[in-house]
């Protein structure tokens, strides 16, 4: 009996070995396992059930200095008293058209310097075309359209009063949608709360071997069963819909002419092919709500960004464009938002281009 109970401990210490010589060389050796904030260096994981603030809107603390600092980049931004990258409300120029941006990281401008956002590009390439208009970036990192919206309208719109609001959404949006609810997330102005984590999360936090079990069980980095995938599409995509759909309603009964237009834009692994681009099929224009640009659609009619040149526009291990990236994304996003902006006499179609 001592015998067997000797060999069972020597065989139990044996196998506890071999896990943490797996568990350090899946950690440090492949970085299989790593998830997005390991890989790019900017943080340790981060949980997406975790709000990034108590703040409502993710807004940064008014004039503050935000250091970025990952493994291919580091860029500092400067808030504004809105708590955002750009200039604050000034008076409006007669004549001159005014566009606010928001959305999230791409829309921040996360992986080029603050003056190389694609609002930025967009901002130049209008005037390039001869358009009067001042382009305000209102992106805030770790956004999704339910936050964008809700800070549009109880904060932006009324500070801001645009012409025109670009909402800038891509696939990841709506999987976080999935994970933090609709407008049910903002309990007060102070608190916000996501949806309820799986109770085994602070296990795959800590180990790379419990995550290679959690995706051989068919669960993904959202920490989602891939079979229920599709339904929480289509969940995501009704919530955001019907945000946009509430928001646009309301403008009208207040008389605002207002434009809102949804920039639909891929991810790296999409361009390569990766990875499904399916929000171009799932926001469609609505009537008179909201118009649509698919820089899918854009980038291939450019044919200057394509799935071998892309590592020339974006991060290759961060995934957000670099500011050749951003300054092309602003470019064509003008050169089809041109077909929206009235003329001087009032019409659209008089400044319709063959861009």
């Amino acid at each position: 009996m001592r015998k067997f109970i000797h060999s069972f401990g020597i065989s139990i210490v044996f196998f506890l070995c071999l896990l943490v010589i797996a568990e350090v060389c899946l950690r440090y050796a492949s970085g299989i396992f790593s998830t997005y904030s390991e890989r790019s260096g900017g943080t340790g994981y981060m949980s997406p059930f975790v709000p990034f603030t108590k703040a409502r809107n993710l807004e940064y603390p008014a004039g503050s200095l935000i250091s970025d600092v990952r493994k291919e980049f580091n860029y500092t931004y400067q808030a504004n008293e809105f708590g955002f990258f750009d200039k604050n409300p000034n008076k409006r120029v007669s004549g001159k058209l005014r566009i606010l941006c928001i959305g999230d990281s791409f829309t921040h401008g996360i992986g080029a310097p603050q003056d190389s956002s694609w609002p930025k590009g967009l901002d130049m390439r209008l005037q390039q075309l001869g358009v009067e208009a001042e382009v305000i970036n209102a992106g805030l990192q770790g956004s999704d359209p339910v936050y964008s919206m809700d800070f549009l309208e109880n904060r932006l719109f009324n500070a801001y009063q645009p012409d025109i609001v670009l909402l800038a959404i891509n696939t990841t949006d709506v999987y976080e949608v999935a994970l933090r609810g609709g407008v049910e997330r903002f309990v007060n102005d102070s608190t916000v709360r996501y949806r309820p984590a799986p109770w085994w999360e602070p296990m795959f936090e800590l180990s790379h071997l419990v995550r290679g079990v959690v995706y051989s069980l068919g669960y993904n980095g959202y920490l989602l069963q891939n079979s229920d995938m599709r339904q929480v599409e289509e969940e995501s995509i009704n919530i955001i819909r019907s945000r946009l759909r509430d928001w646009v309603d309301g403008q009208n009964e207040d008389g605002r002419a207002v434009q809102l237009g949804l920039i639909l834009h891929p991810l790296v692994g999409e361009l390569k092919g990766a990875g499904q681009f399916f929000i171009s099929n799932v926001f469609e224009p609505q009537g008179q709500k909201w118009f649509t640009i698919d820089m899918s659609d854009a980038f291939v009619m450019d044919g200057r960004l394509t799935p071998k040149s892309s590592d020339h526009y974006f991060w290759p291990i961060d995934q957000h464009h670099n500011s050749k990236g951003y300054w092309l994304f602003g470019e064509l996003v003008a050169n089809r938002l041109i077909n929206r902006i009235p003329a001087a006499d009032g019409s659209i179609t008089a400044r319709k281009t063959n861009l």
